[in-house]
């Protein structure tokens, strides 16, 4: 609702502009078509491992945006985004605009996105992560001690996506720096920047994707490189087989060096009924010095009590190596301590780290 400040030596204007709001209020209905959208996914947890214990209220991705768009009389549509975190949990949220911000074109050859958003190839892995934004999500392992990590938000990335469908598509992404902190400003030299390129195939029951991702500056720690391979087959009507791969190249950090890191995972769903499915997936990574790494196994039911909201229970259990300090909770949502903080590291690293959660509801 909009507020207009009349002065005593001006009154006439301030009620001529007030008196033409409902005609400029319909004709903008029209024309843009305006879309609030959401997600509160919230559960209750237990972590445990190593003598640490505790119980946690977990906000899993809970988010909330709003989606504009604009069809010119051309067919080319305009298109805008701004979403922002919330922790439910905490009774916080992020800045807006800290998950996107993003203005875009689209239509017949695909959609074109100016700003700042998800990475091309993170959300290659995020499509084949059957827990992605939960308790167990892949990031746990696969992020591990990388440094720059492949799971980011692309700041003043420009971002090229051909229409989803069957047959060849194609998503190109780049960043013009990646700096992004208030005292390095991010076109400061074009220091460090960053691409990403997905092609993926998808025939009626199979679907491939491969991608690459490389930051690149005038500096060691900003370079890194990985390569993703994706795969997801639908056998039948009730079950899915997921498989992944990633090939990090001088990232992981160990002892202020950069070394190589293998990741793979295999997922599982089945459909026992039309509101009621079991999933489960286990993802392991391994870099080139020893004792760096870990393997985690997460299993869980979800029941769809409709179209918009289910409930779910998870179990993972994460085991490190002797050098690594994961944990299967942290990444991806607001929930207990990271790996290196004071609650995790007076405990043994290696683990292992089981840990449950009850979702009350997700929308």
């Amino acid at each position: 609702m909009g507020v207009i400040r009349t002065g005593r030596r001006r009154p006439a204007f301030g009620w001529r502009l007030l008196a033409a709001l409902p005609l400029l209020a319909p004709a903008t209905a029209l024309a843009v078509d305006w879309d609030v959208y959401g997600r509160v996914n919230l559960s209750i947890e237990r972590y445990s491992g190593g003598g640490y214990g505790a119980w946690d209220l977990a906000s899993n991705s809970s988010r909330l945006g709003f989606d504009v768009e604009h069809q010119l009389e051309t067919g080319l549509t305009v298109l805008g985004e701004v979403e922002q975190q919330i922790a439910f949990n905490r009774g916080d949220g992020l800045e807006w605009a800290s998950r996107s911000a993003l203005l875009g074109l689209r239509e017949s050859w695909g959609t074109l996105r100016l700003g700042y958003m998800n990475s091309a190839v993170k959300d290659l892995r995020g499509s084949f992560d059957l827990f992605s934004g939960e308790m167990g999500d892949s990031r746990n392992i696969l992020r591990g001690e990388h440094s720059p990590h492949f799971d980011s938000r692309f700041p003043a990335g420009v971002r090229l996506t051909t229409p989803e469908g069957e047959g060849w598509g194609f998503d190109l992404h780049y960043s013009f720096d990646t700096q992004d902190r208030d005292d390095d400003p991010p076109a400061d030299d074009n220091d460090r920047q960053a691409y990403a390129a997905v092609v993926d195939y998808q025939w009626p029951a199979l679907r491939l994707a491969l991608g690459t991702e490389r930051f690149f500056g005038d500096e060691d720690e900003d370079e890194g490189e990985v390569f993703r391979l994706g795969a997801e087959w639908a056998i039948g009507d009730d079950w899915t087989l997921i498989g992944f791969g990633q090939r990090s190249k001088e990232a992981w950090e160990v002892n202020d060096e950069y070394e190589d890191a293998d990741g793979y995972g295999l997922g599982l769903r089945h459909r026992l009924a039309d509101d009621l499915e079991l999933r489960g997936q286990y993802y392991a990574i391994d870099a080139d010095a020893s004792g760096h790494g870990g393997r985690m196994a997460v299993i869980g039911a979800v029941f769809h009590a409709d179209e918009r909201t289910r409930l779910y229970v998870t179990y993972a259990n994460l085991n490190n190596d002797s050098e690594s300090q994961l944990v299967p909770w942290y990444h991806g949502r607001v929930a207990g301590p990271e790996a290196r903080t004071r609650g995790c590291v007076t405990v043994a690293p290696p683990g292992p780290w089981p840990a449950a959660c009850a979702s009350t509801s997700s929308v």
